[in-house]
């Protein structure tokens, strides 16, 4: 087994076996990062992740705190408490068990480092770490400037992978692919895989995922007319990756 499940009346922390010997009971906890000066500015809406740079045991450290808060418009009554229905569909701990598994099959996603979940009497909170990737988000790739034919047909054969896999992100969008282009080859990653899971695979459900991507680059690069060519020119360019054309 590849994490250790630690239980102390009503926490419950999920952690993976390489990083058992880092976890301690603060590391959920950003003022703890802050009192160590390891804590970088939120990432993403909401405040609800960061970047952590530390060293713990002799060892250092780059992970991504994330809290799991609500959206929407019940984010104006329930901050960050879900329902609770048993622990194995606990939002942390079903992202968790994804991410081992997807890593195990050689999936570009980001390596867990641990979850937590604190249980009240009919719901919880929950918690995030994973180790943080190299690069730039897809939109931050595109804003800047023309990305090569090459790298938009290698980010349509990472998306067709997860697809083949029977992956389904519930939320591919533009910010939650990352591109490194500091080696010859671009090396592309998905991350927030909250919400996500395995499917049958049906080509419904993979042609409404890449048609939430291309939604997000729309609105992405809307007040920006030379960004939106650039994306109309890629979409064909990543759509022929996807297909193993390219």
């Amino acid at each position: 087994m590849d994490y250790v499940l630690e239980t102390s009346g009503r926490r419950h922390v999920l952690v993976a076996n390489r990083f058992r010997e880092l976890v301690n009971e603060h590391i959920f906890t950003p003022s703890y990062w802050m009192a160590r000066d390891a804590l970088g500015d939120p990432l993403g809406g909401r405040g609800s992740a960061w970047r952590i740079q530390d060293s713990l045991q002799g060892e250092t450290i780059d992970w991504v705190l994330r809290n799991y808060l609500r959206g929407g418009m019940v984010r104006h009554l329930v901050h960050d408490r879900y329902f609770f229905s048993g622990l194995e569909k606990t939002r942390p701990w079903c992202e968790f068990m994804l991410l081992l598994e997807m890593r195990d099959q050689g999936l570009p996603v980001p390596e867990v480092v641990a979850a937590r979940i604190d249980r009240g009497a009919l719901s919880y909170r929950g918690s995030l770490i994973t180790a943080t990737l190299p690069g730039e988000s897809l939109t931050a790739r595109v804003l800047a400037g023309k990305l090569a034919d090459p790298v938009w047909q290698a980010v349509g054969r990472t998306i067709a992978r997860f697809h083949q896999a029977g992956i389904w992100h519930a939320d591919l969008n533009a910010n939650n692919i990352l591109l490194d282009l500091s080696a010859s080859e671009p090396d592309i990653h998905l991350i927030d895989f909250d919400r996500a899971r395995r499917r049958d695979i049906k080509p419904d459900w993979q042609q409404a995922n890449l048609d939430r991507l291309l939604r997000s680059l729309e609105k992405e690069t809307r007040d920006e007319p030379s960004a939106a060519a650039r994306v109309t020119t890629g979409w064909a360019m990543l759509k022929k990756g996807y297909s193993g054309q390219g």
